[in-house]
């Protein structure tokens, strides 16, 4: 059809914190999650299952992911 739009909405992010986070990204990750407020969903305890570049630590981010219905990740 001829001038029907369709305008896609923006995309979830999932913000995780890893073992081992620094203060200085405890504050990256606040300002992501306050400037993406919206279309964010922000986890405050630490992951230790959350290894997105090692073999089987992925499962933990996938199951999150599914669960909040976010295809955007943050992991610090």
């Amino acid at each position: 059809m001829a001038g029907v739009w369709q305008i896609e909405t923006g995309k979830k992010t999932l913000i995780l914190h890893g073992t081992k986070t620094s203060n200085v990204l405890n504050a990256v990750l606040a300002e992501i999650y306050h400037l993406k407020r919206d279309n964010a969903i922000k986890y405050t305890k630490k992951n230790d299952n959350v290894r997105p570049f090692e073999s089987g630590g992925e499962t933990s981010l996938e199951f999150f992911s599914l669960k909040t219905d976010c295809s955007l990740f943050v992991v610090s």
